[in-house]
């Protein structure tokens, strides 16, 4: 598949201009409060997974509670078995035992704690397993569909050193990886699943807070250096939007230069990092957490401690129970508007969705083989407004910008569409229709087919 050089969607004034008559300006992302009654009671240091059904709590301390967040209520689950109290655990949900896993953490002023307990969705159970990793508090565990298992790095041992080791969960035993390349050690970072791998981010190391950002592929560790990444932290929060396709950073604690708990959020996508600017910003707040729920497609923040005032108005650390939820003011959305077609454009493909500022909007089109396996010449049709034209039995839909792309491979065409951050796109409707010649082996060119026509609505 080869794809024509990215060009902008909207060039010029004349196309901006419709494109905000097409869509008045809509609301935009945002960190909204949740005014839920029902909830667990203030906490820092706790851990929230995604599972199968919902979110899962478990800790913060005195507490050792089970919490469940369904159709946006929190609802405790009482159980016969528990983890001992603690905070700076690790916990993620295992998808082929349909189990969540927890891991280490520490008793605040006692000891730092190498147990692992699985929740089966009614109770807790403590696992044993030969070998395991050390007692760890303030490390990190998330799945890596290629291992099959939960992947745990890093994070602060019993006698205060740093942790640089890679572990894997199988769903019944720890097994130590020695990957090629690894991030150094570090506590305190951030790590989420991702199509691509696991995601890392931050962490302190013994001179401070880091801004590295790391995946892990399966095989090794592969740093990868950006331009633009968000400012060294600890403590913070990272949750992968399976909605959106984009890793949300939210919070957490500087410690270079003095101390500051930060309030900033940064999305991890197809080119990298960037700060997003909310319409109402997040909280400043660090030892939250945070994960996405797929029930209401939003990233659920609860909890942590923030700098707030206390007794005699001085500003104190102090833990509590915010309930926050970042959405997007308008969803991208996409849905076919015309069933016709002619020839093998019968469906396209798609492999992202329309966000406002997407470097990379992509998708290909099926077509027939080309003439003999030579390249062929694939039409991109896009507009605003979908206008009928017809062809003889078929019918071109689209009318605005129409783009040539020079195919080398017979099979299919892969068209990819730059979205500009232009707040006037926002809830913008686009129409898409693909068209081609198509041809056979035998009989070369008979035609040019179309697809269907489809329609995207460019969200947050």
């Amino acid at each position: 598949m080869t794809s024509i050089p990215k060009r902008p969607l909207l060039a010029g004034a004349a196309l901006a201009a419709m494109a905000a008559l097409a869509a008045p300006l809509r609301a935009q992302l945002a960190w909204t409060p949740d005014s839920t009654a029902s909830r667990p009671a203030a906490m820092q240091g706790h851990a929230i997974a995604a599972t199968d059904t919902g979110l899962m709590l478990f800790g913060g301390f005195p507490a050792a509670e089970t919490w469940e967040y369904r159709n946006g209520a929190w609802t405790r689950v009482q159980t016969n078995h528990a983890p001992p109290p603690r905070v700076g655990h690790a916990m993620a949900f295992h998808p082929p035992s349909g189990r969540t896993v927890l891991f280490g953490g520490w008793i605040p002023g006692g000891a730092t704690l190498g147990d692992t307990w699985v929740f089966d969705g009614s109770d807790w159970s403590e696992q044993t397993s030969t070998p395991a990793p050390p007692p760890l508090r303030d490390t990190a565990l998330a799945y890596h569909d290629r291992s099959v298992g939960l992947v745990l790095f890093g994070g602060t041992d019993a006698q205060r050193a740093l942790s640089g080791e890679t572990w894997v969960w199988s769903g019944f035993r720890w097994q130590q990886l020695a990957p090629q390349f690894a991030p150094p050690a570090r506590s305190g970072h951030a790590m989420t699943s991702t199509p691509d791998g696991i995601l890392l981010f931050g962490g302190n190391d013994p001179f401070g807070s880091l801004a590295d950002t790391w995946r892990y592929d399966g095989r090794t560790w592969i740093r990868h250096p950006h331009r633009l990444a968000p400012p060294a932290r600890a403590d913070h929060s990272l949750s992968w939007d399976s909605d959106r396709q984009r890793a949300v950073l939210h919070g957490g604690m500087s410690q270079n230069f003095g101390q500051a708990v930060l309030d900033d959020t940064w999305e991890y996508g197809e080119l990298g990092w960037r700060e997003t600017s909310p319409a109402v910003r997040g909280p400043a707040i660090l030892d939250h957490a945070t994960a996405y729920d797929p029930g209401s497609l939003q990233v659920v923040l609860f909890g942590g401690q923030a700098w707030r005032p206390g007794p005699g108005g001085n500003v104190v650390p102090q833990p509590v129970d915010d309930l926050v939820r970042y959405a997007p003011g308008t969803r991208a959305t996409w849905s076919q508007v015309t069933t016709s077609f002619c020839g093998g454009y019968q469906a396209l493909r798609f492999h992202n969705m329309p966000l406002l500022g997407s470097p990379e909007f992509r998708f290909d089109a099926p077509v027939s083989p080309a003439f003999f396996g030579l390249p062929f010449v694939a039409f991109l049709a896009t507009g605003f407004q979908p206008t009928p034209l017809n062809l003889g039995p078929c019918a071109l839909h689209v009318a605005g910008t129409i783009e040539p792309l020079l195919s080398l491979s017979p099979v299919s065409a892969g068209f990819v569409v730059p979205i500009p951050a232009d707040p006037a796109l926002r809830g913008a409707q686009l129409h898409v229709q693909v068209a081609g010649p198509e041809s056979s082996p035998l009989s070369g060119f008979q035609r040019f087919g179309l697809s269907p026509t489809y329609r995207f609505t460019i969200g947050d």
